[in-house]
């Protein structure tokens, strides 16, 4: 009885427009003040799961427009995605990378230390020692090399290595306790100490970007980025790290597939 009423109250809220105005102002109000948000029961996120998405898919849109509109009139050069290399990937692996590595690896980086304990210390160490290594040895924080490939098995292991050390290390440290105070402390200067740097460090994707020609563009250009992380972290601290990386990995493999397959009509 209790599952069928909540069934009919996510249903009704999902062509409500009220509940997305609702969704809205949550998420401009944690924009103006943010701060570690009391966690929700776990099945409201599915209420909330479409209102974020689109909410950010459009507003992420806006954003590259603002851009676009600029290489278009040909006021800036346009910007070639070292993405595109990925196209030539069999459609199960692209959905496993950017729908689960992804995700797992930017949202353990850049999300899950906001609420800070023993675990997310571990999860953190690995997706960073992740990137890390791409920069060390792969030149790119991106994750272009194939998942079947013996670099991409060697990236994971030498990163699960060292999430379980600093799992292990901080068995009997009280350094967790500083670090959790000092983040409380200051949440406003490391939530968009984050979300900057979030956008930052997808300019890499760009293979022709130059800090002298683009410069002057990085706002516009990391927009959506700073958008996506905007929202990812509200979902992070109100519904826990898995919603957060749920809502990131469909907002990757959705509108992918949409347009790459089903509008291009490249399935076969």
């Amino acid at each position: 009885m209790e599952l069928n009423r909540k069934l009919k109250l996510i249903l009704k809220n999902l062509v409500d427009p009220k509940f997305y105005r609702q969704v809205l102002f949550e998420l401009v109000q944690f924009v103006r003040n943010p701060s570690i948000l009391k966690r929700s029961e776990d099945g409201i996120f599915i209420e909330y799961f479409l209102p974020l998405f689109i909410i950010k898919f459009l507003a992420a849109l806006i954003g590259a427009i603002s851009f676009a509109v600029f290489e278009l009139t040909n006021i800036v050069p346009e910007l070639e995605n070292s993405l595109n290399d990925t196209n030539s990937w069999p459609l199960w692996e692209i959905i496993m990378v950017t729908g689960i590595l992804v995700p797992l690896v930017e949202e353990g980086s850049f999300r899950a230390g906001l609420r800070f304990n023993r675990l997310n210390a571990s999860i953190m160490s690995f997706s960073i020692t992740y990137l890390l290594i791409g920069i060390i040895f792969f030149d790119s924080v991106g994750m272009r090399e194939s998942i079947t490939s013996i670099e991409f098995v060697l990236r994971v292991l030498s990163s699960i290595i060292v999430g379980c050390l600093v799992y292990l290390l901080l068995a009997q440290s009280t350094l967790v306790e500083y670090i959790n105070g000092f983040i409380r402390s200051r949440f406003n200067i490391v939530f968009w100490t984050l979300v900057i740097w979030f956008g930052l460090i997808h300019l890499e994707r760009y293979e022709n970007f130059d800090w002298f020609v683009h410069g002057i563009f990085v706002p516009l250009i990391i927009l959506p980025q700073m958008i996506a992380a905007i929202v990812y972290s509200y979902t992070r601290l109100k519904f826990g790290l898995v919603a957060a990386m749920a809502l990131h990995g469909f907002n990757n493999t959705f509108p992918y597939i949409l347009f790459t397959y089903v509008i291009t009509g490249q399935i076969d």
